[in-house]
């Protein structure tokens, strides 16, 4: 019987520990180390594994909680909660098909060999930290894990032969981009003029990693637009969801995947809006949060901010922007807002409400938690 073993360890560690329980017929599930150990244990509650992979052991042990009561396939080998932005995370559930597709896939586009070396640097907990790592070991490609993502470990590992590596927009800017021959940029819309070796990624924990790279799918890949979302088909994608009495296959009758992000294709190329159950209609018009997230931390005195749309009898829906102040910064002035907005995006988008904070609500995976915002924001509907 496949077994699920909850890998409870950090950096290198990680790596060895993956190896040993793949060589052993195992499935994995990854722990997140950075929460707080009460949260930890909700999330070993929530995945059920059988047997848990400790620091400083060389192999698992039994685990002391309650199995999940759904048992996994022989071909399954992840089992990978996705960030939970609106609610309580799903279980993706990952076959050697399909990490294999999509390794293969993504070294292939970026022509990643035994000569180079990945540094993973994000969350091994979610799929744009871990995919590095799935990248590397199915590819036979060397890795180094770090348990910081900061600029001068990103630094330091480009300089200790690292070529290849996976960040996010807000590394991208400090660091040196030339340092190495491939980066692959997620997790946001795509900042302008990029240099020729980072490469705009998009994908999701369902379709394994990113597949579509720099203005293209990556082999065996397909997509297409629907009413204005994004659908993927491929054997990159997940074999289902991990529910309490089954694992639920999302697909349709032709192997297509609903995203659930809205987007276009124009000319072959791709562009992303945002996830469509998050878009704010307002007067009439759309407003996509994350671009105005995106567009607002440009300015040096907001540190984050958190767009969601709360129900307005004038507009239908209102946008509602939380801030955070960068440290020692002061709150930037709603005039200084709005020019900021209206230089960058159509005026619709200028938040009816704004509101600074110094407890963000995020997800463990670093994003934006707009299911505690829509709490904190019930007494603004009106």
């Amino acid at each position: 019987m496949k077994q699920l073993v909850a890998l409870a360890v950090e950096g290198n560690s990680f790596v060895d520990a993956l190896r040993h329980c793949w060589d052993a017929g195992h499935a994995v599930t990854p722990i997140d180390t950075r929460l707080p150990i009460d949260f930890q244990r909700q999330q070993l509650k929530r995945l059920g594994p059988d047997l848990i992979f400790e620091p400083g052991a060389k192999a698992p042990r039994p685990y002391q909680g309650l199995v999940h009561p759904v048992r996994l396939e022989d071909n399954d080998i992840l089992v990978i909660e996705t960030s939970g932005t609106t609610g309580f995370p799903k279980q993706v559930v990952h076959t050697t098909a399909s990490l294999t597709a999509s390794a293969k896939a993504t070294n292939f586009a970026i022509e990643a060999g035994p000569q180079d070396r990945w540094l993973a640097c994000l969350p091994l907990a979610h799929i744009g930290g871990l995919s590095v790592v799935m990248r590397a070991v199915l590819g036979d490609i060397p890795v180094t894990v770090t348990d910081r993502a900061t600029p001068e470990v990103i630094t330091a590992g480009a300089k200790n032969g690292a070529t290849l590596v996976s960040v996010v927009t807000r590394l991208l800017n400090q660091i040196d981009a030339s340092s190495f021959k491939a980066i692959l940029l997620g997790g946001g819309t795509v900042p302008p003029d990029l240099p020729n070796n980072v490469i705009a990624t998009y994908g999701m924990t369902e379709t394994g990693s990113g597949i579509y790279y720099k203005d293209r799918l990556i082999d065996k890949a397909e997509l297409k637009i629907v009413d204005e979302q994004i659908f993927v088909r491929g054997p990159m994608l997940l074999r289902g969801y991990r529910h309490l009495d089954a694992v639920e296959d999302p697909r349709d009758e032709d192997n297509w995947f609903a995203t659930g992000d809205s987007g276009k294709l124009t000319d072959g190329k791709l562009d992303v809006f945002g996830r469509s159950k998050f878009v704010i209609r307002s007067g009439g018009e759309d407003i996509w949060p994350e671009q105005l997230e995106e567009q607002l931390e440009t300015h040096p005195n907001i540190l984050k901010a958190g767009v969601i749309g709360v129900a307005s009898n004038e507009w239908g829906q209102k946008a509602v922007a939380y801030l955070t102040a960068a440290k020692g910064a002061p709150q930037t002035s709603s005039d200084e807002i709005k020019e900021l907005i209206s230089s960058n995006l159509p005026a619709w988008y200028m938040p009816k409400e704004i509101i600074w904070t110094d407890n963000m609500p995020m997800t463990n995976s670093g994003k934006i938690n707009r299911s505690a915002l829509r709490e904190l924001s019930q007494n603004l509907v009106d």
